[in-house]
């Protein structure tokens, strides 16, 4: 049900005949139930706990439960929310839905979580190393709503992640199913056994007993010893399709897959790929690559995107819309469908990325943006690494 002020359901509304000491009662066994259902728009539907008859009547004659609002946007879909009445006035901001300043709630079940509900904004730690810095990055991230966060094997920096996790989720009063982790097999890995291990690892390091989705890179020439790229590709997919069937990932992804990879993966695999990260940016808006995602209802993550900020266009709209520049390419990749995840350690930074979602680009500047595309990869394509 909607935040907000709403008229008193039949079923929580206060009874006529009950006490004042029966309603704090029946209140406080409400919130006790209900607690952990929803923390800012994530779920935690397993810590119910069960009430006597005595107890669930008190509990139906309480008033019904008021939610607080809350000050900063946080990133969920609108389309996991359940219909709304069409009489309410509705004001769509950008990836989420308000209701006048709060953000909608609802006490219902939802859905499993998937790489397709995830935020569209999320944390990249890419060469974040220092436990300190790792720390204040994340508590920064947490306290201005990021709950999506990136790192991988070679990174070097999950057993900092995971140290920062156990000392800051408890402290923003969320739990380790409150976040999404998205992390990546080492590029090293090119049989079963390695992709096994490496995911064990990097279990171990996050201190976690799953990841949400494991990502998995075209394989390095170097590595190989002989092998064909396919081949080992295929293996390490295996190996992560094997720990997706044991509850160790929760999805499976890519990682810098081109259209010709990714379309040789959807012909062997037996688990879909639920998620690509790639370059996409106003120099490199990949159309056929975003085609293939959205076919194959695969989420696609942009990294590598700030690059363009100093386009004359890019300024001119940053002063149109009294925006960052790097504010104005984060809203065109989220636009067109696709998840951004901006890597900084500094906290102003951090927070100024988050701030993106109480503004709209026209259809007029997006396509003013589309037109600075110029196939310009600032990575190597993955058949070219070494």
């Amino acid at each position: 049900m909607p935040r907000g002020k709403r008229a008193p359901s039949p079923r929580y509304s206060r009874d006529a005949s009950s006490s004042d000491d029966e309603d704090a009662a029946g209140r406080g066994l409400w919130r006790e139930r209900n607690k952990r259902r929803c923390v800012k728009g994530n779920w935690d539907t397993g810590n119910d706990i069960s009430l006597s008859e005595e107890e669930e009547l008190l509990c139906t004659r309480s008033v019904s439960i008021k939610n607080e609002p809350i000050s900063e946007p946080y990133l969920i879909k609108p389309s996991l929310r359940p219909p709304k009445p069409k009489s309410r006035k509705e004001k769509r901001t950008g990836e989420i839905l308000t209701v006048g300043n709060t953000l909608e709630m609802y006490t219902a079940t939802p859905p499993p979580r998937t790489a397709l509900d995830i935020p569209v904004l999320g944390l990249s730690t890419y060469k974040v190393r220092n436990q300190g810095q790792v720390t204040t990055a994340l508590d920064a991230a947490l306290s201005c709503g990021y709950r999506l966060f990136d790192t991988g094997a070679s990174y070097g920096n999950e057993r900092e992640l995971g140290n920062a996790f156990r000392d800051t989720l408890y402290k923003h009063g969320l739990n380790r199913e409150d976040i999404y982790i998205v992390s990546k097999i080492d590029p090293g890995c090119v049989t079963y056994e390695d992709a096994l291990e490496c995911v064990e690892n990097t279990l171990h390091h996050l201190q976690t007993d799953y990841v949400d989705i494991m990502l998995l890179y075209w394989p390095s020439h170097k590595y190989l010893n002989g092998m064909r790229p396919e081949q080992a590709m295929i293996e390490c997919y295996s190996a992560l399709e094997t720990l997706y069937h044991q509850g160790k990932i929760k999805d499976i992804g890519c990682y810098r897959f081109g259209t010709r990879e990714l379309t040789y993966l959807l012909e062997q695999c037996k688990v879909v790929p639920a998620m690509l990260q790639a370059e996409f940016h106003p120099y490199n808006y990949q159309r056929d690559l975003v085609d293939i995602c959205r076919k194959n209802h695969i989420r696609m993550q942009a990294f590598c995107f700030i690059k363009c900020v100093e386009d004359p266009v890019i300024q001119h709209l940053a002063r149109k819309y009294r925006k960052a520049p790097s504010q104005i390419v984060l809203k065109w990749v989220i636009q067109h469908g696709v998840g951004v995840l901006p890597k900084s350690k500094s906290p102003p930074h951090i927070r100024e990325n988050a701030d993106i979602f109480q503004f709209s680009l026209t259809i007029e500047d997006m396509e003013s943006i589309d037109d600075l595309n110029r196939n310009t990869h600032f990575t190597p394509h993955p058949r070219q690494l070494q």
